[in-house]
């Protein structure tokens, strides 16, 4: 088996945010991870925070403090926790994944209260920020991107 990249190795509870653009406090990409069967493209604020949500969700885990709810019978499959989800890719895929412009490991330790707790590592591996709540998350990586801190943190994917 290879070895994974920079020797990261992905846990399910960590998502990679491939930061694609970067302007000011606002940034844009896309989200992936081993127990994520593709790419998930996110854009403004909101859009980050709801799917950094639903990728959880779909991975099953950590468990979301609520369940969500539709006045339809379209809405889309809820997971509940799954301790041991379904990997698509290996460590090795996802660590040779790069944002355009920036590469952040996002691990969600709890969603205790409908709130995020985690952390945020470069894609060497080393810790940038712990967070508290999804907005905290959001406003550490705007003020990362802001500040310039990001920029030239990714390879390009050729």
């Amino acid at each position: 088996m290879k070895q994974p990249v920079n020797g990261l190795k992905f846990v399910d509870n960590c998502v990679r945010l491939l930061i694609d653009v970067c302007e000011g406090e606002r940034f844009e990409g896309r989200i992936c991870g081993i127990a994520l069967s593709g790419e998930i493209p996110f854009g403004n604020n909101v859009d980050f925070i709801v799917k950094v949500d639903k990728a959880f969700d779909l991975i099953g885990k950590p468990q979301s403090g609520q369940v969500p709810r539709s006045f339809d019978e379209s809405s889309e499959d809820w997971t509940s926790y799954v301790g041991a989800p379904e990997r698509f890719h290996t460590s090795e895929d996802i660590a040779g994944r790069f944002g355009r412009l920036a590469t952040v490991d996002l691990t969600m330790i709890t969603r205790h209260r409908s709130e995020w707790q985690g952390k945020l590592t470069d894609a060497a591996g080393k810790t940038i920020e712990v967070f508290d709540s999804a907005v905290g998350c959001y406003r550490q990586i705007a003020a990362l991107c802001g500040e310039g801190k990001l920029i030239g943190q990714a390879k390009v994917n050729d």
